[in-house]
């Protein structure tokens, strides 16, 4: 930590460097609201990040084909834009912070202004998807709750909050959030260092948060990269099985058996 931001967090009256602390797991798991309690607990000393705020911008499809992308793939992330954020927010710098519209799928015109804070509590799917993010962290939670649960609750709030009919919930539940449960949020569990339970909470919030309080912050020895950015055109190309027609980034394309040529479905 240099000067400038140690005299920046002085200014909001906290020693350097920020505590990262990660919430993730399945959908409808409780991610948001065990934030929202850690943070009650915590009081000003504790801000809120949220992954899903960085969803890519889809302004540049017709709405469409915005309903046509995978929303549980860990590519419908602005990745690039959420490490630079998180970059300046561990930091302990101000930021200028998206603010995600999930009914249009677009971005807000006016961003968040975050305020910096000692300890920052971060909800996501896939916060420990990607080995540069697993490194930031002084703490990861995992949050291991049942399917059905997770389903009920996903339920409630896309039709509350979201305008979604339930039938579009529970066939995108089918199609897209289990299998992408399956092969991109469970397997995070592994990576996080505590796996939390619906039994053990709410019971087990004064404990966590007195445990972030004396945890020592995660030094890291510089900046963390996206690797190559995927664009809006790529992003479309996201079939329901969450595999990208393109080679490029890492996946394998999938074949046409009847054409014998890459599929394109998600276009069509």
């Amino acid at each position: 930590m240099n000067r400038k931001n140690d005299r920046v967090n002085r200014d909001y009256g906290f020693p350097s460097p920020v505590k990262l602390i990660a919430i993730t797991g399945g959908s409808g798991s409780g991610k948001t609201w065990l934030a929202r309690r850690l943070q009650r607990r915590l009081g000003r000393r504790a801000g809120l990040l949220s992954l899903d705020d960085f969803y890519r911008d889809l302004s540049g499809l017709p709405p469409a084909r915005r309903d046509r992308v995978n929303f549980d793939h860990p590519a419908a992330i602005d990745w690039p834009l959420f490490l630079r954020c998180l970059d300046e927010i561990r930091r302990g710098e101000p930021a200028r912070l998206p603010c995600y519209d999930f009914a249009t799928h677009t971005r807000h015109a006016r961003p968040r202004r975050w305020r910096p804070r000692p300890v920052v509590l971060i909800d996501g799917l896939w916060l420990l998807h990607r080995p540069e993010l697993r490194r930031l962290y002084a703490l990861t939670l995992y949050l291991d709750c049942p399917e059905e649960l997770r389903l009920a609750r996903r339920l409630a709030r896309d039709q509350a909050a979201r305008g979604r009919s339930r039938a579009s919930v529970l066939r995108q539940w089918r199609r897209q959030v289990r299998p992408m449960h399956q092969r991109h949020v469970a397997p995070q569990k592994k990576h996080a260092g505590l796996a939390v339970t619906p039994e053990t909470l709410p019971a087990g919030l004064s404990g966590l948060a007195r445990r972030i309080l004396t945890l020592p912050p995660k030094r890291s020895a510089g900046p963390a990269t996206a690797g190559p950015a995927l664009d809006v055109q790529t992003l479309s190309m996201v079939d329901i099985n969450g595999t990208l027609v393109r080679r490029t980034y890492g996946y394998k394309p999938v074949r046409d058996r009847r054409s014998g040529g890459s599929a394109r479905r998600a276009e069509n």
